[in-house]
């Protein structure tokens, strides 16, 4: 008998670095972005919540079926944060980092997991 897979999901921590700050100063533009890159991995948003700072910098959540999508901008900086859990276990993580990519710019991988093993995933060839 085949044992089942341990895996719930996956777990991936991204930094947007050099960022356009007019991406990142504004809740509605930020908020336009990360709903893209939801659609962009067929994720299902059923609810959202934000906050604007002043006078820069916005923090936005995806409450996903498969979990959640949450920013964390730094306009005076050109980064920002991004937590992605999803518990669809066959969900390709590269998918996350191209959308990213598409709609922010630089992506750096800072940390992808198997949710419960806790295994790095090598994600060199997202950078190509």
């Amino acid at each position: 008998m085949q044992e089942a897979d341990p895996r719930v999901g996956h777990h991936g921590m991204f930094v947007l670095r050099n960022v356009a700050p007019a991406l990142l100063e504004q809740a509605a533009e930020v908020r336009k972005r990360l709903w893209s890159v939801a659609k962009d991995c067929r994720l299902n948003v059923v609810a959202e919540t934000g906050h604007q700072f002043l006078p820069v910098g916005v923090t936005h959540v995806l409450v996903l079926s498969e979990s959640h999508l949450s920013i964390h901008t730094y306009p005076e900086t050109g980064r920002a944060y991004v937590d992605l859990f999803t518990c669809v276990v066959e969900f390709d993580m590269s998918e996350a980092v191209l959308a990213l990519k598409r709609h922010f710019g630089e992506v750096v991988a800072d940390k992808v997991a198997d949710s419960t093993e806790g295994i790095q995933v090598d994600m060199q060839s997202c950078y190509r």
